[in-house]
Protein backbone atom coordinates (compact mmCIF):
# COMPACT_ATOMS: atom_id res chain seq x y z
CA UNK A 1 0.00 0.00 0.00
CA UNK A 2 1.46 3.21 -1.01
CA UNK A 3 1.39 5.82 1.95
CA UNK A 4 -0.79 8.44 1.86
CA UNK A 5 1.08 11.85 0.62
CA UNK A 6 0.03 13.67 4.20
CA UNK A 7 1.21 12.40 7.45
CA UNK A 8 -0.43 13.25 11.19
CA UNK A 9 1.20 12.68 14.45
CA UNK A 10 -0.92 13.64 17.68
CA UNK A 11 1.68 15.32 20.49
CA UNK A 12 0.50 16.22 24.30
CA UNK A 13 2.25 19.06 25.60
CA UNK A 14 4.06 17.23 28.36
CA UNK A 15 4.61 19.46 31.90
CA UNK A 16 8.88 19.75 31.06
CA UNK A 17 8.25 21.22 27.65
CA UNK A 18 6.37 24.02 28.49
CA UNK A 19 8.28 27.35 29.15
CA UNK A 20 7.66 30.44 32.09
CA UNK A 21 4.42 31.18 30.21
CA UNK A 22 3.32 27.67 30.63
CA UNK A 23 3.07 27.13 26.64
CA UNK A 24 4.88 24.69 25.32
CA UNK A 25 8.70 26.40 24.14
CA UNK A 26 9.49 26.95 20.84
CA UNK A 27 11.83 24.05 20.47
CA UNK A 28 9.28 22.02 21.46
CA UNK A 29 7.24 22.80 18.80
CA UNK A 30 10.59 22.73 16.11
CA UNK A 31 11.25 19.14 17.93
CA UNK A 32 7.38 18.29 16.48
CA UNK A 33 7.70 19.43 13.25
CA UNK A 34 11.24 17.38 12.67
CA UNK A 35 9.61 13.87 14.27
CA UNK A 36 6.49 14.11 12.23
CA UNK A 37 9.07 14.59 9.51
CA UNK A 38 10.68 11.75 10.22
CA UNK A 39 7.80 9.73 10.74
CA UNK A 40 6.82 10.35 7.44
CA UNK A 41 10.61 9.76 5.80
CA UNK A 42 9.95 6.46 7.64
CA UNK A 43 6.57 5.21 6.22
CA UNK A 44 7.66 6.52 2.34
CA UNK A 45 11.02 4.18 2.73
CA UNK A 46 13.08 7.25 3.21
CA UNK A 47 13.73 6.90 7.39
CA UNK A 48 17.12 7.32 8.52
CA UNK A 49 18.11 3.37 8.53
CA UNK A 50 16.98 3.31 4.88
CA UNK A 51 19.71 6.60 4.50
CA UNK A 52 22.47 4.91 6.75
CA UNK A 53 22.01 1.79 3.91
CA UNK A 54 22.64 4.33 1.63
CA UNK A 55 25.62 6.53 3.01
CA UNK A 56 23.33 9.31 3.79
CA UNK A 57 21.59 11.41 5.70
CA UNK A 58 18.97 14.21 5.80
CA UNK A 59 19.67 17.93 6.75
CA UNK A 60 17.61 20.92 7.47
CA UNK A 61 18.85 23.66 5.38
CA UNK A 62 16.16 26.44 5.72
CA UNK A 63 12.53 26.60 7.70
CA UNK A 64 10.01 29.52 8.05
CA UNK A 65 7.66 28.86 10.49
CA UNK A 66 4.40 31.64 10.92
CA UNK A 67 2.89 31.10 14.73
CA UNK A 68 -0.16 32.22 15.92
CA UNK A 69 -0.47 30.60 19.34
CA UNK A 70 2.06 28.11 21.20
CA UNK A 71 -0.56 25.65 22.83
CA UNK A 72 -0.38 25.14 26.92
CA UNK A 73 0.66 22.55 29.20
CA UNK A 74 -1.20 19.02 28.52
CA UNK A 75 -3.28 20.06 25.69
CA UNK A 76 -2.74 17.47 22.43
CA UNK A 77 -2.04 19.59 19.09
CA UNK A 78 -1.71 17.80 15.65
CA UNK A 79 0.98 18.10 13.30
CA UNK A 80 0.37 17.57 9.77
CA UNK A 81 2.77 17.48 7.06
CA UNK A 82 3.67 16.52 3.17
CA UNK A 83 6.15 16.54 0.52
CA UNK A 84 5.47 19.88 -1.83
CA UNK A 85 8.19 19.54 -4.24
CA UNK A 86 11.57 19.01 -5.38
CA UNK A 87 13.69 22.33 -5.15
CA UNK A 88 17.47 22.22 -6.67
CA UNK A 89 17.90 18.98 -5.61
CA UNK A 90 16.10 18.95 -2.12
CA UNK A 91 13.20 18.58 -1.08
CA UNK A 92 10.72 21.07 0.36
CA UNK A 93 8.27 19.69 3.09
CA UNK A 94 4.63 21.74 4.58
CA UNK A 95 4.14 21.42 8.35
CA UNK A 96 0.88 22.77 9.82
CA UNK A 97 -0.02 22.45 13.39
CA UNK A 98 -3.56 22.79 15.00
CA UNK A 99 -4.69 22.79 18.80
CA UNK A 100 -7.63 19.89 20.30
CA UNK A 101 -10.19 21.99 18.77
CA UNK A 102 -8.97 22.37 15.41
CA UNK A 103 -7.73 25.70 15.94
CA UNK A 104 -4.28 26.77 13.86
CA UNK A 105 -1.43 27.24 15.68
CA UNK A 106 1.42 27.47 13.12
CA UNK A 107 1.85 27.04 9.88
CA UNK A 108 6.00 26.14 8.56
CA UNK A 109 7.73 25.38 5.13
CA UNK A 110 11.53 23.64 5.50
CA UNK A 111 13.95 22.53 2.87
CA UNK A 112 15.47 18.99 3.70
CA UNK A 113 18.48 18.26 1.67
CA UNK A 114 20.79 15.38 1.73
CA UNK A 115 24.36 14.88 2.92
CA UNK A 116 26.86 12.60 2.46
CA UNK A 117 28.11 10.92 5.86
CA UNK A 118 32.04 11.03 4.63
CA UNK A 119 32.19 14.64 3.17
CA UNK A 120 29.55 16.25 5.24
CA UNK A 121 28.79 18.13 2.11
CA UNK A 122 24.99 18.13 0.43
CA UNK A 123 24.47 15.96 -3.10
CA UNK A 124 21.45 15.37 -5.07
CA UNK A 125 18.78 13.26 -3.95
CA UNK A 126 19.07 10.18 -6.01
CA UNK A 127 16.28 9.34 -8.10
CA UNK A 128 14.88 6.59 -6.40
CA UNK A 129 14.40 8.87 -3.33
CA UNK A 130 12.25 10.98 -5.44
CA UNK A 131 10.15 8.08 -6.64
CA UNK A 132 9.30 6.99 -3.14
CA UNK A 133 7.41 10.40 -2.70
CA UNK A 134 4.31 11.98 -3.30
CA UNK A 135 4.42 15.50 -3.98
CA UNK A 136 0.95 17.78 -2.53
CA UNK A 137 1.82 21.30 -3.72
CA UNK A 138 -1.28 22.39 -2.11
CA UNK A 139 -1.62 25.48 0.15
CA UNK A 140 1.55 26.55 -0.21
CA UNK A 141 4.05 28.79 2.34
CA UNK A 142 6.16 30.63 0.37
CA UNK A 143 10.03 31.53 2.23
CA UNK A 144 9.95 35.42 2.56
CA UNK A 145 12.90 35.68 0.76
CA UNK A 146 15.04 33.90 -1.91
CA UNK A 147 17.86 34.13 0.93
CA UNK A 148 18.23 35.81 4.19
CA UNK A 149 21.17 38.66 3.93
CA UNK A 150 23.95 38.70 6.74
CA UNK A 151 23.48 40.85 9.51
CA UNK A 152 25.88 43.97 9.25
CA UNK A 153 25.21 45.97 12.15
CA UNK A 154 24.46 43.90 15.22
CA UNK A 155 22.98 45.14 18.40
CA UNK A 156 22.77 42.73 21.01
CA UNK A 157 24.72 39.74 21.46
CA UNK A 158 24.59 36.37 23.68
CA UNK A 159 27.43 34.10 24.25
CA UNK A 160 26.51 30.38 23.75
CA UNK A 161 28.13 27.56 24.76
CA UNK A 162 27.66 24.04 22.50
CA UNK A 163 27.33 20.64 25.22
CA UNK A 164 27.62 17.06 24.20
CA UNK A 165 23.82 16.82 24.88
CA UNK A 166 22.93 19.14 22.28
CA UNK A 167 24.20 17.02 19.68
CA UNK A 168 21.62 14.47 17.63
CA UNK A 169 22.18 11.59 15.65
CA UNK A 170 24.02 13.03 13.03
CA UNK A 171 26.62 14.01 15.30
CA UNK A 172 25.98 17.61 15.88
CA UNK A 173 23.59 20.23 16.63
CA UNK A 174 19.70 19.65 16.59
CA UNK A 175 18.22 22.56 14.55
CA UNK A 176 15.51 22.97 17.37
CA UNK A 177 19.02 24.55 19.55
CA UNK A 178 19.59 26.25 16.69
CA UNK A 179 16.61 28.43 16.15
CA UNK A 180 16.60 28.95 19.97
CA UNK A 181 19.45 30.49 20.23
CA UNK A 182 19.13 32.71 17.25
CA UNK A 183 16.25 34.36 19.64
CA UNK A 184 19.38 34.09 22.40
CA UNK A 185 19.52 38.29 22.47
CA UNK A 186 16.20 39.45 22.45
CA UNK A 187 15.23 38.07 25.75
CA UNK A 188 13.25 40.63 27.68
CA UNK A 189 13.88 41.88 31.03
CA UNK A 190 12.41 39.21 33.39
CA UNK A 191 14.64 36.77 31.09
CA UNK A 192 11.78 34.63 29.35
CA UNK A 193 11.86 33.23 25.57
CA UNK A 194 10.75 35.84 23.25
CA UNK A 195 8.09 33.93 21.06
CA UNK A 196 8.50 35.68 17.33
CA UNK A 197 4.92 36.00 15.10
CA UNK A 198 7.17 35.09 12.37
CA UNK A 199 11.03 33.40 12.11
CA UNK A 200 12.80 32.52 9.16
CA UNK A 201 15.99 30.84 9.42
CA UNK A 202 19.20 29.50 7.53
CA UNK A 203 21.03 26.69 8.55
CA UNK A 204 24.23 27.18 6.76
CA UNK A 205 27.50 25.00 8.46
CA UNK A 206 26.94 21.96 11.00
CA UNK A 207 27.90 22.68 15.03
CA UNK A 208 30.04 21.15 17.16
CA UNK A 209 30.05 20.06 20.79
CA UNK A 210 32.48 22.40 22.58
CA UNK A 211 31.99 25.53 20.90
CA UNK A 212 31.78 29.05 22.15
CA UNK A 213 29.19 30.88 19.94
CA UNK A 214 28.02 34.57 19.44
CA UNK A 215 23.96 34.71 19.24
CA UNK A 216 24.19 38.40 17.84
CA UNK A 217 20.78 40.65 16.63
CA UNK A 218 20.29 43.65 14.71
CA UNK A 219 16.71 45.67 14.61
CA UNK A 220 15.93 46.57 10.67
CA UNK A 221 12.45 48.00 11.69
CA UNK A 222 10.48 48.21 14.96
CA UNK A 223 9.67 44.48 15.44
CA UNK A 224 11.98 43.07 13.07
CA UNK A 225 15.01 41.35 13.84
CA UNK A 226 18.31 40.31 11.89
CA UNK A 227 19.95 37.28 13.36
CA UNK A 228 23.19 35.75 12.82
CA UNK A 229 25.33 32.43 14.99
CA UNK A 230 29.21 33.09 14.86
CA UNK A 231 31.90 31.64 16.44
CA UNK A 232 35.18 33.58 17.49
CA UNK A 233 36.78 33.34 13.91
CA UNK A 234 33.89 35.35 12.54
CA UNK A 235 32.58 31.73 10.52
CA UNK A 236 28.77 32.04 10.64
CA UNK A 237 26.76 28.68 11.50
CA UNK A 238 23.20 30.12 11.55
CA UNK A 239 20.95 33.28 10.14
CA UNK A 240 18.02 34.20 10.50
CA UNK A 241 15.03 36.95 10.59
CA UNK A 242 12.38 37.26 13.24
CA UNK A 243 9.26 39.89 13.42
CA UNK A 244 8.04 39.95 17.08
Amino acid sequence: MTPPARHRVRFPVRVYEAGPDGRASLPTLANWLQQAAAEHADALGLGMARMAEARLFWVMARQYLELTELPPAEETVTVETWPQAMQRGAFRRRYRVTGADGRGLAEAVALWMVFDPETRAAVPAPDWMAARVTFDGGEPLEFPTRSIPALREPTRRSAILTRASDLDANGHVNNAHLMAWLLEPLAGPDGGPVVPRRLDVLFRAEVAAGRTLAARAGELEPGRWRLSLEDDEGREYARGEALL
